[in-house]
């Protein structure tokens, strides 16, 4: 008995002193939601104990390792100005790399252009939305 209270004391002690102030979350509950892998953890060792919980512990542990591999070698979204060209699609800019003007070095032309890009899709939507209700 004392063991998993012992158990149970050291996952608190990681979730209230250790885990807010390591600068990152679980990857299993970040990317497929649920419980925390220590929060599973409790819940495990508190309902089978020892002895049944620390083996189904290790394997969240390592599905967490996997979700986290894999969010690793997942290709990353590069913006337009990332990439070193200016093809934002605004009608009234032309300017080619990014290098040639300082509107693009900034980007500021391109977020705005992306923006009301976007404002104008959700209006759609909401249009649409409206339009198959009636």
């Amino acid at each position: 008995m004392w063991p998993r209270r012992l158990a149970l004391a050291l996952i608190r002690a990681y979730q209230r002193w250790l885990s807010p102030h390591k600068g990152f979350v679980c990857a299993h509950r970040a990317r497929l939601g649920g419980p925390s892998c220590s929060q599973a953890g409790a819940r495990l060792i508190q309902r089978r104990g020892l002895r049944g919980g620390l083996p189904l512990l290790r394997e969240r542990l390592l599905r967490c390792g996997a979700v986290h591999r894999a969010h690793q070698a997942a290709p990353r979204y590069r913006p337009v100005h990332a990439r070193g060209d200016c093809d934002c699609g605004a009608p009234d800019l032309d300017c080619g790399p990014c290098d040639a003007c300082d509107a693009c070095d900034a980007c500021d032309a391109c977020d705005l252009f992306d923006r009301k890009k976007k404002d104008q899709r959700r209006e759609d939507r909401a249009q649409r939305r409206l339009a198959s209700r009636r």
